[in-house]
């Protein structure tokens, strides 16, 4: 797989006080989504801190089409889950996904792939 070209997107949800359940409810239909529908996901992993009230998404993909079309099967279902949390860091490295100001409307930020190995 060509390294330049993988997709890596890393988010940070804070969960409101109360809505752990609602939030991991959500995310559940979100990972069932990727398992039916989207073979070309590589990673797409949930992390909870201690107390629950932080989450950490890590997702990664071979090339932007494979983002574009995670986004196309997410959408209302990642909006049922800001009702419940917000994004308090949103980062996208490889080639960039979303319009810029999409990118930065949402907190994001972007960093382009420069070189290392990867295994």
């Amino acid at each position: 797989m060509d390294e330049d070209k993988r997709v890596f997107v890393h988010t940070e949800f804070t969960i409101e006080s109360g809505k752990f359940a609602e939030f991991k409810k959500i995310a559940q239909e979100l990972i069932d989504v990727v398992e039916e529908k989207e073979p070309k996901t590589l990673r797409y992993q949930w992390y909870f801190n201690k107390d629950r009230s932080k989450c950490y998404l890590v997702e990664e993909y071979p090339n932007a089409a494979a983002v574009r079309v995670h986004v196309l099967h997410l959408g209302l279902h990642v909006r049922k889950l800001l009702q419940v949390s917000k994004v308090t860091k949103f980062t996208v490295l490889g080639k960039l996904i979303l319009p810029r100001r999409a990118l930065t409307a949402a907190g994001g930020q972007n960093f382009r792939y420069w070189k290392g190995p990867a295994r």
